[in-house]
């Protein structure tokens, strides 16, 4: 879905599940969608499955006829989208009759008799399309009613519980009186060679695409490909079916009773017999990060290069999997938390953001949380209950599980095993193994579960200054898309946090109580003290730090944390004097809180305000005095000119109305090149 701006501006704010490079008719490409060379598919090719359509169609162009082809994958796994790259490939040469038929569309409120009649008729009437004889294709038609017919009464005989096994014979018979398939194939033969060898515009061969198969009933999806099998297996034909193997064998179930290794050689026969030629969707192949973050840059989640491909692929492998529709589903429910956010940070402000956490981290977080709640729902809830995982224990899996676990003879062996790996070697991810052990999808997936939370920990959140206020404030946002099988309302735990502190000292014994050293805290001290010294009064929230204020209003904040690489972050007010620009000198330099995105104007939120971040303590009392200094001079304006406040929030409106000369004036103030010396 694209939403449009007052008229103006255009941003992407959902992704259809429709296939890549879809066509806009069903059976025929309009003369817009025709691509003469396959420059603009491999352009577009975001999944990397190009030169297999390439292959393909260099196969079909070649090969003998006639001949099936099954294209083989999971739903969602792009099957419909290769069939129609191979189709935009071909109708570039013009030699072919391309046939499209979509299977479920047909089975919509239809039998499954009146189903298989209308999409073999529809085959059947794009082959007369192609200027044949009219005796011919009178008498075409005439063979075909026939036959299509009796398809029906077999149908409607096994519906009043008597046999069809008659009428099927009088149908598939060579030697009955009425019309056969073997004289209706003979006349599709002579067709599919008189519009081979036609003086004017012949074609080289007829391609006939059967999309969907596997959305039908499995069993009807097996007497369609009998049926198709026995009609046209004619020279010139090639068929092209998207259908998933799993499909086959659940069809032919009723025949050949439950899959056993027994039984495995009989379904694998009926397949082998229709299909001449098996091609498996190249899911482990596809490039899952370059294609996730064209899809995240298509709603504004993120620019250019701001997000690792290889760190998104890594997550989605380890939770939903390289499913293209999956992934889309994904895109949709970050587009719609993103969205959400935004509606509450123009409404509410954004005091509570995790000062902590840079907003690439955010980004990454927002996007594994999501991944987590689609993939593992269960793990998703228990985040929800308790954000701080690396605190999970024995005594927390054992007020979910109750020990159950252990009553499975293996679990101990298993268990013990396990301890010995990486995935499994701290005491969270043990508890993690017992709480996963007893469901059998997770258990399965128990080491991707363990990697993608450790990815949380050692990677996303690696500078937090707590993993479980991090966590938690994410998971407040992805409340809106998760999907429960209970109607009571998400309470998202906060445990041993709290929004407000009870001033600085107890604001102190947080951040001791969080690891961060005493040199750093002793600096936060001072810098405080500075602060009220100038005028600024403090309040202390759990995720913003230490507030200053004037007058009721912020002005800036004091901050200290992460555990592994501390740093001191402090923000202030722009300085109308200085044209609202950066200040900058050696060792030191401002820079926004958010990074502007055209088309996006929240990314404006807060632009009053700017922040330095020191990471080397050593620095820390060189550059007291400027830090000083911009505390005081924050006071002052605040006290005397708060009308000369950097203009967010007329900013905002106008950028979002498309204003070009608040754009400029955005791009070039919000700009981190938009700076001025301190010395």
């Amino acid at each position: 879905m694209v939403v449009e701006q007052s008229g103006k501006r255009k941003y992407m704010v959902g992704i259809v599940d429709e296939p890549i490079l879809a066509l806009r008719s069903v059976g025929s490409l309009s003369e817009g969608n025709i691509i003469r060379n396959g420059e603009e598919i491999s352009k577009s090719d975001s999944l990397g499955i190009a030169s297999h359509a390439h292959a393909l169609a260099t196969f079909f162009s070649n090969t003998d006829t006639p001949i099936t082809v099954g294209i083989q994958g999971e739903w969602g796994s792009g099957k419909t989208s290769l069939l129609n790259t191979i189709h935009h490939l071909l109708v570039a040469e013009n030699e072919f009759k391309q046939i499209w038929v979509n299977a479920w569309e047909h089975s919509l409120l239809s039998s499954p008799e009146d189903a298989l009649i209308k999409i073999t008729s529809e085959i059947i009437s794009e082959m007369l399309t192609s200027d044949v004889s009219k005796v011919r294709s009178d008498r075409v038609k005439e063979y075909a009613r026939t036959v299509l017919s009796g398809v029906l009464r077999i149908g409607a005989t096994a519906a009043l519980g008597t046999k069809g096994g008659q009428v099927a014979d009088e149908i598939f018979s060579a030697d009955a009186k009425s019309v056969s398939i073997k004289e209706l194939r003979s006349e599709l033969s002579e067709l599919t060679n008189e519009i081979m060898n036609r003086q004017t515009n012949p074609f080289k061969k007829i391609i006939v695409y059967i999309d969907d198969l596997d959305r039908i009933e499995p069993k009807d999806a097996v007497q369609l490909l009998e049926l198709l099998k026995n009609i046209f297996n004619v020279q010139g034909c090639i068929f092209v079916l998207a259908i998933d193997y799993q499909v086959v064998v659940k069809g032919l179930e009723h025949k050949f009773g439950k899959r056993s290794p027994e039984n495995e050689w009989e379904f694998r026969a009926f397949f082998d017999k229709i299909i001449q030629l098996p091609f498996m969707m190249p899911i482990g192949q596809y490039d899952i990060g370059n294609y996730v973050l064209n899809l995240l840059r298509q709603i504004e989640f993120t620019a250019e290069r701001e997000l690792d491909s290889r760190l998104i692929e890594k997550i989605v492998l380890a939770s939903i999997g390289g499913n293209p529709r999956s992934l889309k589903r994904l895109v949709n429910s970050l587009s719609l938390i993103q969205i959400f956010s935004e509606i509450n940070l123009n409404e509410l402000g954004d005091e509570e953001s995790d000062a902590s956490t840079s907003e690439d981290a955010q980004k990454y977080l927002l996007f594994t949380l999501v991944c987590i709640q689609i993939a593992f729902p269960d793990v998703y809830n228990f985040l929800v209950s308790n954000p701080n995982f690396e605190h999970w224990n024995a005594d927390w899996a054992f007020g979910i599980t109750r020990l159950k676990e252990t009553e499975d003879e293996k679990f101990d062996r298993q268990f013990e095993a396990a301890k010995k790996t990486d995935d499994f070697d701290e005491d969270w991810e043990q508890a993690l193994y017992r709480v996963c052990y007893l469901n059998p999808r997770y258990n399965s997936r128990i080491s991707d579960i363990s990697n993608i939370l450790s990815i949380i920990k050692d990677r996303i959140l690696e500078d937090a200054d707590n993993i479980g206020d991090s966590v938690a404030a994410t998971i407040a946002k992805t409340a809106i898309t998760n999907v429960t099988a209970t109607d009571d309302p998400q309470q998202i735990s906060r445990q041993g946090t709290r929004t407000f502190y009870d001033g600085m000292a107890d604001w102190i014994i947080k951040l001791e109580e969080e690891g961060v050293a005493d040199e750093w805290i002793s600096f936060v001290k001072e810098m405080h003290e500075k602060a009220e010294g100038v005028g600024a009064e403090t309040i202390f929230t759990r995720l913003a730090g230490c507030s200053l204020m004037v007058n009721g209003k912020k002005i800036g904040s004091l901050g200290v944390g992460g555990k592994r690489r501390p740093k001191f972050v402090m923000s202030f007010l722009k300085d109308f004097e200085k044209e609202y620009r950066l200040p900058m000198k050696l060792g030191l330099r401002a820079k926004h809180l958010r990074k502007f995105q055209l088309g996006k104007p929240t990314t404006a939120q807060q632009a009053e305000y700017c922040e330095v971040v020191i990471e080397n303590i050593s620095e820390l009392e060189t550059h007291k005095d400027e830090l000083v200094s911009f505390i005081w001079r924050s006071v002052q304006i605040m006290n005397e000119h708060p009308d000369k406040l950097f203009p967010t929030k007329d900013l905002r409106k106008r950028i979002s109305e498309g204003d070009e000369a608040a754009i400029e004036y955005a791009r070039k103030t919000l700009s981190a090149e938009y700076t001025y010396d301190l010395t």
